[in-house]
């Protein structure tokens, strides 16, 4: 893959490599002063790299979300007076019809189970979630999600169980 070093390397890049864009190239952008038009193919689509496809799930029970917080432990914010009361702690987030299958009160320490170990956090009903995952916050006090995820995985499975 060739450096990206100047307006010059991405402009060859993308003629090179995006059909539709195949004329665009720095000669024609040079003698066409008011822009060059792409052109698709004859049955007007676009041809985009194709999306990785869904990771099927395996035996647990929840899909993991990680997700970032505007204020958690990051320096800045910890080292604010005014913020750094702002960082949450970490919590299992999960769709509140999830929370009642569990049988478990919000709020009630669970076992969240993966791959690469267990860590124990408290249980949160969470409506933005849903149904089937688990969202938890990365970079906050508390125990720490990264723990548990394998970061090489197209996506981490986890079993959440009630602590006792």
């Amino acid at each position: 893959m060739p450096v990206i070093a100047s307006l010059d390397t991405i402009t060859d890049g993308i003629a090179a490599g995006v059909p539709a864009f195949a004329g665009a190239t720095r000669e024609a952008l040079r003698t066409s002063p008011d822009g060059v038009l792409a052109v698709p193919s004859a049955d007007g689509a676009v041809a985009w790299p194709a999306a990785p496809a869904a990771v099927d799930r395996i035996s647990y029970d929840y899909r993991l979300v990680v997700s970032r917080k505007l204020y958690d432990r990051a320096v800045g914010t910890a080292m604010s007076p005014s913020l750094a009361p702002l960082a949450g702690a970490s919590a299992a987030h999960v769709n509140p019809l999830d929370l009642a299958a569990l049988g478990i009160a919000e709020g009630t320490d669970v076992q969240v189970s993966g791959i690469r170990g267990t860590v124990v956090l408290p249980i949160a009903a969470d409506v933005a979630v849903p149904r089937g995952s688990l969202r938890v916050p990365f970079n906050v006090a508390g125990a720490s999600i990264a723990d548990i995820v394998d970061a090489r995985a197209a996506a981490n499975d986890v079993r959440v169980e009630r602590m006792g």
